[in-house]
């Protein structure tokens, strides 16, 4: 009789309706002896049993700890692990379900757990693809840095000069007022404009006049120190904020600007490129950032007005 007919005849019905899952399961009844009095193939091969029927427990098998293998009373079942005695590996155990009812005892053996060189095996290989993953982990994370801060870039520099666009200058020049306001130095402001910039687009088209927004993009970061933020303010105007730079002081910066565009040769413009310049210095007790690049914003009105190609401070023009 198979342990299969075997369990259709003793078994409750709760046991019955899951025979057919059984598969892969190592699977034996014992009577109240101990003996086996029925098993599936797949029992003996883990019991290392040539002939199963009539083996008694403790001749295949011993507890996993010191101590006996205790069986469940009838009506109840749990869990016990045991070492499979009869296994050319002494260091298997098998984790086993019993259940006992009407004076049988039913076995359901998994496979062999807990084997040193299996645990070994399976913790080193754990290892290693923890390791793979974490390797995973930090490439992808790394590159959402990296594409986290490509954006970061671009959404904070002109497009067409690298400089900083009008956002990012936005962004900077208030903590830098609010640090003048606390520690008392000076800030000032230089905004410049090109010349006659639609006459450059009209007569020799808008690729030669973003050559000519590029040259000047360029003077201005080669001419500015590390401290300052050069950027572009929108069309031909582009601005520098100078921390720690009194008015006079810029003016000079600007002065040097505007002379390095004069005296510089833009490609497939066959005249001078110049710009004009508007000077300010923060006043802390006046301005607000809009107030500041404002007054910016009128000295440069100034120097275009009195003839383009100068330089003007928020109060007076200079030539």
């Amino acid at each position: 009789m198979s342990v299969y007919d075997y369990i259709q005849q003793h078994a409750p019905d709760v046991l019955r309706r899951f025979i057919d899952k059984l598969d892969g399961v190592g699977v034996a009844a014992l009577d109240e002896q101990r003996k086996v009095v029925a098993c599936n193939n797949r029992f003996a091969e883990l019991a290392n049993l040539a002939e199963p029927k009539g083996a008694v427990l403790s001749d295949f098998a011993e507890p996993a700890q010191e101590g006996s293998i205790v069986l469940p009373p009838e009506g109840t079942a749990w869990k016990m692990t045991i070492r499979l005695t009869n296994r050319n590996d002494e260091s298997a155990q098998s984790q086993v379900q019993v259940l006992c009812e009407n004076g049988v005892y039913f076995l359901f053996y998994s496979e062999p757990i807990c084997r040193d060189d299996y645990a070994m095996g399976t913790m080193a290989r754990l290892n290693d693809e923890l390791g793979a993953l974490n390797r995973e982990l930090e490439k992808k994370t790394q590159e959402l840095e990296e594409a986290n801060e490509t954006i970061r870039h671009m959404a904070r520099t002109d497009a067409l000069t690298g400089l900083a666009n009008r956002r990012h200058f936005q962004e900077e020049l208030e903590p830098a007022l609010a640090a003048a306001r606390r520690h008392e130095f000076p800030v000032s402001i230089a905004m410049g404009d090109l010349d006659h910039f639609k006459t450059i687009n009209d007569t020799f088209g808008h690729e030669v006049g973003d050559e000519a927004l590029v040259l000047f993009a360029q003077i201005l970061k080669n001419s500015s120190r590390q401290e300052d933020t050069p950027a572009r303010w929108g069309g031909e105007e582009f601005i520098v904020l100078m921390p720690h730079t009194a008015v006079d002081e810029a003016c000079n910066l600007a002065e040097r600007l505007r002379k390095q565009l004069a005296e510089s040769k833009c490609p497939h413009i066959d005249r001078a490129v110049t710009a004009s310049f508007g000077v300010a210095q923060f006043d802390a007790m006046k301005d607000d950032a809009a107030d500041f690049v404002a007054r910016v914003d009128e000295a440069l009105y100034k120097a275009k007005e009195n003839g383009r190609n100068q330089i003007a401070t928020a109060s007076t023009a200079t030539g």
